[in-house]
């Protein structure tokens, strides 16, 4: 009788087991969402401020056909954004509340795809839910989710991470769909924003520090290698192509406030700064630099990867000759 009872007993625990787990994900889920309307629910009143005006006045003449027409750009190439805010203005009319929380669903969205990055490159659930948590909550991406404008960081930001996890997924788990889609997003976010550059470098960065090594110099290996990460490079090289005719038009780049040179070395440490919330001094500047050189060194693989992520994703603004941005 007694092993007659057992089976039954042990599935009524393993379906309350079950539904219980579901029950904290959804709870831990509405956290996050709650959080992030808590805290935007403010700034979701405001209305349209500086650029937003000269998204929305272009998104009135935006053409796919149009796209093609490098003629026409003379400051960033972002055709994402351009369709974002025609289908925004369609949508909302001139109301920019339904703007503010589009900004704040999609920082949820990224949010949420952060922690699927974190649970594919091995972090425990709990520790892959407070990255996501403090992501949301955290005030560094608060101008970008804000500010309607700010959605040409906002939007992006989403992309990187999406590639990041699909490209992960597939080298982690073999599942060759993965890869395509990885491909798609990363043409996406080619077409939100210029910071996208960085991408292959960080897949490849992905690869090389976070994959568990085999014969990586064999001929196999190399060749398998080209497959994954050409097509990657031939979209970006078309891509700066086009950024280059573009962007050296933008008033940034003619009138000085872009440009290469040493000022980038303590741009570096104030971003760095800003992060941690540290101070600038020469002793402080000495044990900042110290502690990256370190990470990078004998880290662990996730910690040489995130610091990694930091520098070659700031090396983009980091030639901006005015402040840090805080978005």
């Amino acid at each position: 009788m007694r092993s007659g009872w057992g089976a039954p007993r042990c599935n009524v625990t393993t379906v309350h087991s079950r539904l219980a787990n579901r029950l904290l994900r959804l709870a831990a889920a509405a956290l996050v969402v709650g959080l992030a309307i808590f805290i935007y629910s403010r700034s979701s009143t405001a209305f349209f401020f500086n650029d937003d005006y000269n998204w929305l006045d272009q998104s009135w003449h935006v053409s796919v056909r149009n796209f093609f027409d490098l003629s026409r750009y003379a400051h960033f190439y972002r055709p994402v954004i351009e369709l974002y805010f025609e289908w925004g203005l369609k949508h909302f009319q001139c109301d920019p509340v339904p703007f503010h929380w589009t900004s704040v669903g999609i920082h949820v969205i990224t949010s949420g795809v952060l922690y699927l990055f974190a649970r594919e490159i091995g972090m425990a659930r709990p520790f892959a839910y407070l990255a996501a948590l403090w992501f949301v909550v955290q005030s560094g991406p608060v101008e970008a989710v804000a500010w309607i404008g700010a959605i040409t960081d906002l939007m992006p930001g989403l992309w990187y991470i999406l590639t990041l996890w699909l490209f992960a997924a597939f080298l982690f788990r073999r599942r060759t769909y993965f890869y395509p889609l990885a491909l798609l997003v990363f043409i996406v976010c080619l077409l939100t924003h210029e910071s996208s550059a960085t991408l292959p470098v960080m897949l490849a960065a992905l690869d090389v520090i976070l994959m568990p090594r085999g014969p990586v110099f064999t001929r196999d290996a190399i060749l398998t290698r080209l497959r994954w990460y050409a097509p990657f490079a031939v979209l970006l090289v078309g891509y700066l192509a086009i950024a280059y005719v573009v962007n050296t038009r933008s008033y940034l780049v003619t009138e000085g406030h872009y440009r290469f040179g040493l000022h980038a070395g303590p741009k570096l440490l104030d971003y760095f700064v800003a992060i941690l919330v540290w101070v600038r001094g020469p002793f402080q500047d000495v044990v900042l630099v110290a502690g990256i050189v370190l990470a990078l060194v004998i880290g662990s693989p996730r910690v040489r990867f995130f610091m990694v992520w930091i520098l070659v994703t700031l090396s983009p603004v980091l030639f901006f000759t005015w402040g840090i941005a805080a978005r």
